[in-house]
């Protein structure tokens, strides 16, 4: 079979026309040039086909908000794709409330002004998500989950007086109530309350949070992935 060579400029041309075959035929150039941008552009002029190789990209990524933006733009089916990889997600029902060598990090070290005054922010807040003080290793301060031995986060002292840069820690609940705890909790303690327990479907449709100060200044979290129980 022989396969006629058609140049972009005349696709262009043709995409212009109408033609969905030369619109589609410029989605997949773009994609092999990994151009984004202009799969982007060819997807808000209706190319399907564009919608599908964006789809894949962000399913790839797992990337929930592009995702979403692809099927604000036409692409039904990014929506569908979303919906079975939120359905496909490693399990966040009942996960702990700090992780210890279940992803990308092992642990991490926030720099705090008053050691005490944060681990007591800390016991208060972390205690309605089932994590815990753990270890005292000379300054030091480190926080698991109950009944673990991990020690993903720590609580050092600061090293200078310049101003810290803004850190932000989300902890995983494992309902909704516990979120609620977190925030009350949290309130009691003297936080200033960011954001109150609430959905945030910008993020995705389950995703329930409330958002905190601890005592340095930090965006404190707390958050739950899964699907509201029926009433």
């Amino acid at each position: 079979m022989t396969h006629t060579y058609i140049d972009r400029e005349t696709l262009r041309e043709l995409a212009d026309e109408g033609n969905e075959t030369a619109l589609d035929r410029l989605a997949d150039l773009a994609d092999a040039a990994d151009d984004t941008g202009e799969l982007s552009e060819l997807l808000d002029e209706g190319s399907q086909r564009a919608g599908l190789l964006l789809t894949r990209r962000a399913t790839a990524r797992g990337d929930v908000r592009e995702l979403q933006r692809i099927r604000d733009a036409g692409y039904d089916e990014a929506g569908d794709e979303l919906a079975r990889w939120l359905d496909q997600r490693p399990d966040t029902t009942t996960p702990p409330a700090v992780r210890h060598g279940g992803g990308m990090l092992d642990h991490i070290a926030v720099q705090v002004r008053d050691i005490a005054a944060s681990a007591a922010f800390y016991d208060a807040v972390l205690a309605p998500l089932g994590g815990e003080r753990q270890k005292r290793f000379g300054e030091n301060i480190s926080f698991g989950t109950t009944g673990t031995t991990g020690h993903p986060l720590w609580l050092v002292p600061a090293t200078d007086e310049a101003p810290a840069r803004e850190l932000h820690l989300a902890f995983t609940a494992t309902d909704r109530a516990a979120v609620d705890a977190f925030h009350a909790a949290a309130l009691a303690a003297g936080a200033e309350s960011l954001h109150a327990p609430g959905l945030h479907p910008e993020y995705h449709a389950s995703y329930y949070g409330a958002f905190v100060r601890d005592p340095d200044g930090n965006n404190v979290e707390a958050v739950c992935h899964r699907v509201a129980d029926p009433a």
